[in-house]
């Protein structure tokens, strides 16, 4: 009996883990939209938005990094430089060693009339 009690234990013990290894690898590499939000600053390596926080129930800073492949977009590519502090933008990122990495920034089109 105990040695059932000991396969089976060890049994969920594998499945958990595999289970708990498979969310965790989808979280890194899963591409996520922020919410909406507003251009607080912007640099070559950071960007920085202002958008509210549902879990807080207030507006928080957040802060993405830029690199090379990070894009700019209204209804096609901009130039990154052309997104401008107080721009309405959304950002889709990944999640990677706890760093939010900017993939594209979608800019509200009423921020260029």
């Amino acid at each position: 009996m105990k040695h059932s009690w000991v396969i089976v234990a060890a049994f969920v013990l594998m499945i958990g883990t595999a289970g708990f290894s498979r969310s965790v690898l989808a979280d890194d590499s899963e591409t996520l939209r922020s919410p909406k939000g507003f251009v607080k600053s912007i640099t070559d390596a950071e960007l920085v938005v202002t958008q509210y926080d549902d879990d807080k129930n207030a507006e928080v800073d957040v802060a993405y990094l830029i690199t090379p492949e990070t894009q700019a977009e209204i209804y096609g590519d901009i130039p990154l430089g052309q997104v401008k502090v107080g721009d309405e933008v959304e950002i889709d990122y990944q999640n990677k060693n706890k760093k939010m990495i900017a993939e594209y920034v979608s800019v509200d089109l009423s921020s260029f009339e």
